[in-house]
């Protein structure tokens, strides 16, 4: 895990999805704004959306015409979704078996993954009760050097 000041979660978000570019995302926010201001082309999955609406979005995630996928809750816990690679917390759910789910989203069927959360120093008691109630073993990452790269180019969609 990662922990920001709150003013640089979106930043380092943004940074991780766009220069590390991780093949096959699932992003938990507690805000539907990222899929709107980020550049980042994604498709959203909630339990407002009709079991069609959702599988069109499976789909395009599995046909690689998406890289990320922005989930509430219900992604979870109801969906099989395969071939994620990675798992991004921008928030830390209040109740510790959800956030076990959503990290089982990654390395599924024997496969590697990667699950990342990112949290502010308000999320960090809130975490350590996660990690603690469910005996996790996390690593706290040092931030990284981040540096303007000229390769970046942001895709609108």
């Amino acid at each position: 895990y990662f922990s920001f000041f709150s003013f640089f979660l979106f930043f380092f978000l943004f940074f991780l999805l766009m220069i590390r570019r991780p093949p096959r995302s699932t992003l938990f926010p507690s805000t539907s704004l990222f899929r709107s201001q980020s550049g980042i082309v994604a498709k959203a999955i909630h339990g407002g959306f009709s079991q069609n609406k959702r599988k069109q979005a499976i789909k395009h995630f599995h046909a690689k015409k998406v890289s990320v996928l922005i989930c509430t809750d219900v992604a979870a816990r109801g969906l099989d979704i395969n071939g994620v690679t990675h798992v991004f917390n921008y928030d830390i759910p209040k109740d510790s078996k959800l956030y076990i789910h959503r990290i089982g989203r990654t390395a599924r069927a024997g496969k590697e993954g990667k699950a990342i959360s990112i949290l502010s120093k308000r999320d960090e008691d809130n975490f350590a009760r996660v990690v603690f109630e469910n005996a996790l073993v996390v690593d706290k990452k040092k931030i990284p050097n981040l540096t303007r790269s000229q390769n970046m180019t942001v895709v609108n969609q």
